[in-house]
């Protein structure tokens, strides 16, 4: 029963990372055409009610940009950071 109640409490918006320009990202989970994984940069951040939004910019066979919010991506770390 414990172990449910952990899995259903939302995630403080103070626990979430904040991300700063150009931070390097990768997504957590499929989005639309752009796969889990997908490396992006952050371009921008968009204040809500709530929490943040991020606009993330991804490179693939094709250029993307998508509005996410910040648990729908995690840092990049490792060699692609830097680039």
């Amino acid at each position: 029963m414990c172990k449910d109640l952990l899995t259903r409490t939302p995630t403080p918006n103070s626990a979430l990372p904040d991300f700063g320009m150009d931070a390097a990202v990768r997504l957590l989970d499929r989005h639309g055409e752009i796969p889990a994984g997908a490396v992006g940069r952050i371009l921008g951040k968009f204040p809500r009610r709530h929490d943040s939004t991020y606009a993330v910019c991804f490179i693939d066979k094709r250029i993307s940009v998508l509005e996410v919010r910040a648990n729908e991506i995690g840092p990049l770390d490792g060699p692609h950071a830097a680039n």
